[in-house]
């Protein structure tokens, strides 16, 4: 894989790209989203969209824009993200378990969760 510059992206664009049922797009799409969308919740849904997409990939990338919002914002909604990364860490994919692995430590380093509260969010 190579290193490629990303750019901000519109709703408008990113909606319409999202609809495409191409995976390169919807990954590359996501980081976009995820790396410069100002709207949080917006952007924490189209994740949650793809965290249960057919492709494990796409699930993947879903969990790691997941990890960038919590350290771009210093926010997610854990009641809805929590289930949803959860089911992420007993996906059939090992790549994406580490991923959804990945999330969590990120969510532990940018929202200051503690490992006694990480384990009482993914045990409920």
């Amino acid at each position: 894989m190579k290193y490629e510059m990303i750019e901000p992206i519109s709703k408008d664009r990113a909606e319409r790209l999202l609809a495409k049922d191409h995976c390169e797009t919807i990954c590359r799409t996501l980081v976009r989203v995820a790396m410069f969308e100002a709207d949080r919740p917006w952007a924490q849904n189209q994740c949650l969209r793809f965290a249960t997409h057919k492709d494990s990939f796409v699930r993947g990338v879903a969990a790691t824009c997941l990890g960038h919002l919590a350290r771009i914002h210093g926010k997610i909604d854990e009641d809805e993200v929590i289930p949803v990364v959860r089911q992420l860490l007993q996906d059939k994919d090992p790549l994406t378990r580490a991923k959804a692995e990945d999330a969590i430590s990120d969510f532990s380093i940018f929202l200051g969760w503690n490992k006694r509260k990480i384990k009482k969010l993914l045990a409920a």
